[in-house]
């Protein structure tokens, strides 16, 4: 039996008219292989803008920015994945019931966890810092 999808998010960009009148705008829902920017880009969101419709152009799910933030986490965990089981392996004991192998992957990524965030914590110190405004803008 399969499991219901949750936590889905689709990341979308939602377009309503300048102007319309009482009767709410027709959606024209906008679908490109290149993601929103380029359904946005196109002769038909053109058309449709003119026409004083609501344009909807969401990534399709592999394209777009939905695409870059997949890959790279699916990099990112599988590199982590890799670096916890080698060390896993190194430094957990030698003839491990299956128990004993579970708890040391278990405490070796909650480790490579807990190096990635104080790196990442590190690392957020050398960010520039955006540039002063006056309260008076």
């Amino acid at each position: 039996m399969s499991r219901p999808l949750v936590d889905i998010r689709l990341d979308a960009v939602f377009l309503l008219p300048a102007t319309w009148t009482d009767e709410p705008p027709r959606v024209v829902v906008l679908l490109d292989e290149g993601g929103k920017a380029a359904a946005l880009d196109s002769a038909d969101a053109e058309v449709a803008r003119s026409s004083g419709c609501a344009l909807l152009a969401p990534d399709l799910r592999g394209t777009g920015e939905s695409f870059a933030a997949n890959i790279g986490g699916r990099l990112i965990g599988t590199a982590a994945f890799f670096i916890t089981q080698k060390l896993a392996v190194a430094f957990g004991p030698a003839n491990a019931t299956p128990a004993q192998a579970a708890h040391a992957i278990a405490y070796t990524a909650a480790g490579v966890a807990l190096v990635v965030t104080l790196v990442g914590l590190i690392a957020s110190f050398f960010l520039p810092q955006p540039p002063h405004q006056d309260a008076e803008h």
